[in-house]
């Protein structure tokens, strides 16, 4: 869980008011356990005399205890509805359709739903629009390939947390060093650990009416749908596939989904930090530009490695060398 912290001044009846300005992610397990402890110790201060606040809190408990229910909860959450918002029969169609997906994978294409704002659209629901997706993968412009990558290797135990983008530019760092890379990444590179000819690679046709990217295995073989056809982004979409597939490999996951969104989950945000890290390290911008990051000069580096200047910038900033609010002017950079 995302964690964030701004400074502001409050009004005099906020029980609360924060000085920094402040971003972390904490695992998901050790908030719920700090957060329960923190409920029993007011309920333990209050001394019986909310008995509404001890009975809900009890009514929480018994639903986390649910597999069933403690999922449904969770769904509810990803795509922005209150507690018994999903009535029983839409919970129970949402799992039907998503059963191919699997749980994990589940969540993550809701997330990117609810995230690109699919969900609702032209008043269709969270269920056909899941149905639409599962069905047009069939018939979608996919290609096919097979992941020829070096094993890269991670510390999965617990007191070795890393946030996400740290766990992408680890493995991203990795993969370059065992592939002996120091400079571009050239779209060769690209087609070979993905294991595609360059007749595929070159036809990729862009299915723009998903809301995100998907590679799916078959045998041993992944089919991938790409989302978006410019060659820079489609540069970047295989780099993010790699980087899913080595992310899933790393924390013992299932890999037989890769789902590439616009979300804020942890997964998605270890995809793109190892997408940009693998494509244009930050070194290499410092190298091509000699530490002058005006537009212009990072915008000839980013055209020589074939990315998008937003993405340079993007790495600029996530290593402190600009301000995010100067990351955002490349954006409108002709």
């Amino acid at each position: 869980m995302d964690i964030l912290a701004r400074p502001y001044i409050a009004d005099g009846e906020d029980p609360i008011e924060y000085f920094p300005h402040e971003s972390r992610g904490i695992p998901l397990d050790l908030m719920e356990t700090c957060f329960s402890l923190f409920v029993d110790k007011v309920i333990e201060r209050l001394d019986r005399t909310e008995p509404d606040l001890e009975k809900l809190w009890r009514e929480v408990l018994r639903e986390r205890q649910d597999d069933a229910l403690s999922f449904q909860r969770t769904i509810e959450a990803t795509l922005g509805y209150e507690p018994d918002g999903l009535s029983e029969q839409e919970f129970q169609d949402l799992m039907k359709k998503g059963q191919a997906l699997g749980k994990a994978h589940l969540l993550e294409a809701l997330a990117a739903f609810h995230q690109s704002g699919q969900s609702g659209r032209s008043g269709k629901t969270h269920n056909n629009e899941l149905k639409e997706i599962l069905s047009f993968l069939s018939s979608a412009h996919a290609v096919r390939g097979r992941f020829n990558l070096p094993d890269l290797s991670h510390d999965t135990s617990p007191g070795n947390t890393l946030e996400p983008w740290e766990l992408g530019r680890k493995l991203a760092y990795q993969l370059r060093k065992k592939a002996g890379i120091t400079g571009k990444i050239d779209s060769k590179m690209l087609r070979d650990m993905l294991g595609l000819s360059e007749k595929s690679f070159n036809s990729i046709q862009a299915e723009t009416e998903m809301p995100f990217s998907f590679g799916m295995k078959n045998a041993g073989s992944y089919t991938f749908i790409f989302h978006k056809d410019r060659m820079e982004s489609r540069r970047f979409q295989a780099a993010r596939f790699i980087g899913d597939y080595c992310t899933s490999r790393v924390r013992q996951q299932d890999d037989t989904w890769l789902i590439l969104s616009d979300s804020t989950t942890f997964r998605q945000k270890a995809q793109l930090a190892f997408g940009a890290e693998l494509l244009m390290p930050v070194r290499l911008i410092t190298e091509h530009t000699g530490g002058n990051y005006t537009p212009a000069h990072v915008k000839k580096v980013a055209a020589e490695f074939e990315v998008s200047p937003v993405l340079a910038a993007a790495q600029l900033a996530s290593h402190k060398l600009i301000s995010p609010a100067e990351a955002e002017l490349y954006s409108y950079t002709s």
